[in-house]
């Protein structure tokens, strides 16, 4: 049996230590499956994602699912929007002739901004090597 910590409070959500150390993330699924469903859903709708991922095999997330998860990372990046925004802009040097600045996922920015963000590369969903 894994013990479990509660924030002090009415209505506080309940973590283990390995959920925590894991990095789990809306307290069900692994990182690697929460970049997975992010990437899917921003490129699918949640049913056609659950179709998608009952056909390659392996986590079977629901629709429902698929449609909670986005909303949820939303919700916590905007709480801490500012903060993190303010680690990117410390990340990277602008020059002084710059108009305007467009941060890309592609580019790796928003891998520094620590474990709730996820990784922008588009997941593996296998490991085999190719040629």
């Amino acid at each position: 049996m894994r013990s479990s910590a509660r924030c002090i409070g009415w209505g506080s959500r309940s973590g283990g230590a390995l959920e925590l150390n894991a990095g789990i993330v809306e307290g069900q699924w692994t990182p690697l499956a929460a970049r997975q469903m992010s990437w899917v859903i921003a490129h699918l709708s949640p049913q056609e994602g659950e179709v998608l991922f009952h056909d390659l095999g392996g986590m079977q997330p629901s629709k429902s699912s698929l449609d909670r998860l986005p909303k949820r990372l939303s919700a916590r990046w905007e709480t801490g929007r500012e903060g993190f925004e303010a680690q990117l802009r410390e990340a990277h040097a602008v020059s002084e002739e710059a108009a305007t600045l467009a941060p890309s996922s592609k580019a790796g920015a928003s891998s520094r901004l620590g474990r709730c963000s996820p990784k922008p590369t588009i997941p593996r969903l296998h490991n085999r090597k190719t040629s």
